[in-house]
């Protein structure tokens, strides 16, 4: 999607640990968050107060969420559903770069 990232040594089983990063990224200036998501951007997601999964967002029938679950598979949900299955917050971030 045009931006290239770097995978640090992050234990994604570890919700706090995957919080601090989420939340990083979020202050460092290069994420903006936006209202209207695009093919591409990011959903960050939280079942709690801090946010600490992320999937990425494409615009397939009203919108859909990619991401890992269980550390082993991967799904799509809708944006509503990503609310049913209990994240209270879900909220949609772009690069700097594709602003």
């Amino acid at each position: 999607m045009g931006v290239e990232l770097t995978r640090g040594n992050l234990d994604l089983s570890n919700h706090k640990e995957c919080a601090k990063a989420v939340n990083k990224q979020e202050r460092s200036g290069e994420w903006r968050e936006i209202d209207l998501p695009v093919s591409g951007d990011v959903v960050a997601m939280a079942k709690g107060r801090f946010l600490h999964h992320v999937g990425i967002y494409l615009e397939i029938d009203s919108g859909i969420c990619i991401h890992a679950v269980d550390g082993s598979r991967v799904v799509a949900h809708s944006i509503q559903q990503l609310k049913t299955i209990g994240f209270n917050q879900v909220r949609f971030f772009s690069h700097v770069s594709r602003l």
